[in-house]
């Protein structure tokens, strides 16, 4: 799918999306342009009007060792982006995410995600993202997202913004933790 801005070369993944080893979804808007699945974790889509709906499954102790990519952006000036994620690490299991929220002509795009984490038994889940806007603010983000992390369970996330400005910044993170669990959100 031809794209008015290479999302890949704005968020530095060209490499990563090349090896073949490496797990990877990039989405413009509502459309999946790139994926790769791996051995132990899959990945599931489905394209909406107004957005996608993504599941990820990293399989019962398996350890992801590669970082895993993910990409939503919008390339217009002006949309509604709805992602809703549907996260399970199963028990045992590990893996890191690196997402890549990228909206280089922002001037009023509302990007929202619905996330539901389960982090299992002695499993670990970390997610990163990083941010590139438009220099006019003209993006508003709302990430959601609950959280359940299971005995033993490690979940971590972060927020940066590396580039650009925000219009309205809410995130809004639900953690139900086990015994002996160990969380970190970003600060509100």
């Amino acid at each position: 799918m031809k794209m008015d801005v290479d999302l890949a070369k704005l968020a530095e993944i060209d490499e990563a999306l090349k090896d073949k080893e490496t797990a990877h979804v990039m989405i413009d808007r509502n459309k999946v342009i790139s994926r790769n699945d791996i051995p132990g974790l899959r990945i599931e889509t489905v394209e909406k009007e107004e957005g996608v709906d993504v599941r990820v499954v990293v399989e019962k102790g398996v350890k992801i060792s590669k970082e895993v990519h993910m990409c939503f952006g919008v390339t217009h000036e002006r949309a509604l982006q709805k992602i809703n994620m549907d996260v399970e690490v199963q028990d045992g299991a590990g893996v890191s995410i690196l997402s890549h929220c990228i909206f280089p002509k922002a001037e009023d795009i509302k990007h929202i995600m619905e996330a539901k984490i389960r982090v299992g038994k002695n499993a670990e889940y970390i997610y990163t993202e990083k941010h590139i806007h438009a220099m006019e603010g003209g993006i508003n983000v709302y990430p959601k997202t609950k959280v359940r992390v299971d005995d033993g369970g490690h979940f971590k996330t972060d927020f940066e913004l590396i580039k650009g400005r925000v219009g309205i910044l809410d995130i809004d993170y639900e953690v139900e933790a086990g015994k002996k669990a160990w969380w970190k959100c970003p600060p509100r």
